[in-house]
């Protein structure tokens, strides 16, 4: 294993050669430490899902290191001698991790926005979890509806920190920073030309949550909305007038957030919320547009409309095969979707379609 190391190393090593290197060094810690990593595994799968979203958030790193168990030291591996050992846990406070070991990603202290002074802030210990909608830890991403101050909310989070790359919570809590000021404005201003912000059927933004220790802003907090995620419904079992309805509300939200300023970024069929009620909710903002590039507020607008028809096609369509006669009497079909489409041509549960 040290020849392996040894060779990743060296400053003449081409990238295909540091690949293939890098994989057999992979399989060689897989094969002295299998069945650790299997326990490992194992435990975390077979653990009582915890209340704390810490224990969701800030999942245990265990420190592990290779311990030689051949007779010469490592210096004295050949060119063509593995050296062999066991993979063992390592003590927290060694020379290899002489400290603890920190969540966040570089530069998370610097926010790429302003958070409001007025906006709550609180901390992961205030947070209950109710419900895990979505746990990715290889992007360090989860949302959960959760329990804050005995009121339910939705949650996101990720434990790098907001401000890190393209960072998906990052984006969601951007443009609803953007979506509150342009509110707060039109509050202020007394804008009477502007249409009055009731069509908006949008979650309000309740605060942000940091990092217990390191202090840096790793999510926030929303108002949560019940219900299921347009994906959720099947088209054909639903009246023509109630999907016009959604239609109309949906586009209508759309159209009031473009007039302050604010784009979606995420039209698309999960991102619809309905609540028990049969209303629309557009949720899951910024999942497809790269905040760190400037574009023209037209392009942004226009993304959204053509995300938007996705949306649009699977309300108004509806996959039923209709047979017929036709004139000359023989057997046609056709689907509904072809029929809707010939007339239109001239004109889960909860937010669980969250990302």
């Amino acid at each position: 294993m040290c020849r392996l190391v040894q060779r990743l190393q060296s400053s003449g090593i081409s990238d295909d050669e540091y690949d293939i290197v890098s994989q057999d060094l992979f399989n060689d810690i897989v094969l002295a430490g299998g069945d650790l990593i299997r326990r490992i595994i194992t435990t975390h799968r077979t653990s009582l899902v915890s209340p704390r979203l810490a224990d969701h958030l800030f999942l245990p790193i265990p420190l592990l290191r290779m311990v030689d168990s051949s007779p010469s030291p490592p210096s004295s591996c050949s060119q063509n001698q593995a050296c062999s050992g066991s993979l063992q846990y390592t003590p927290c406070a060694n020379k290899y991790f002489p400290e603890e070991i920190k969540h966040a990603h570089p530069g998370a202290d610097n926010l790429p926005f302003t958070i409001p002074p007025a906006l709550p802030a609180y901390h992961i210990g205030q947070v209950t979890v109710l419900e895990t909608l979505v746990h990715d830890p290889l992007v360090d991403h989860v949302a959960c509806r959760v329990l804050v101050d005995g009121e339910e909310m939705f949650c996101k989070a990720e434990r790098g920190g907001v401000a890190f790359g393209d960072s998906v919570v990052g984006r969601d809590l951007r443009t609803m920073l953007e979506l509150r000021a342009a509110l707060a404005d039109l509050a202020q201003d007394g804008a009477q030309q502007h249409p009055p912000p009731a069509p908006l059927r949008v979650p309000g933004l309740r605060g942000v949550l940091h990092h217990p220790r390191e202090g840096h802003v790793v999510g926030f907090l929303r108002d949560w909305v019940p219900g299921a995620s347009l994906n959720s419904y099947e088209m054909a079992d639903l009246p023509v007038e109630l999907r016009e309805a959604w239609d109309r509300k949906v586009a209508g939200t759309l159209a009031e957030l473009h007039q302050l300023g604010v784009y979606w970024g995420a039209a698309e069929n999960e991102s619809v919320i309905i609540d028990p009620r049969g209303e629309p909710w557009v949720v899951d903002f910024g999942a497809k547009v790269n905040l760190g590039l400037k574009r023209e507020e037209d392009d942004r607008e226009e993304g959204d409309w053509l995300d938007y028809d996705f949306i649009y096609h699977y309300l108004r369509t509806r996959e039923v095969v209709v047979s017929y006669v036709s004139d000359d009497d023989s057997d046609q079909s056709c689907s509904e979707n072809d029929m809707l489409a010939g007339d239109e041509e001239g004109g889960g549960n909860g937010d669980r379609g969250e990302s």
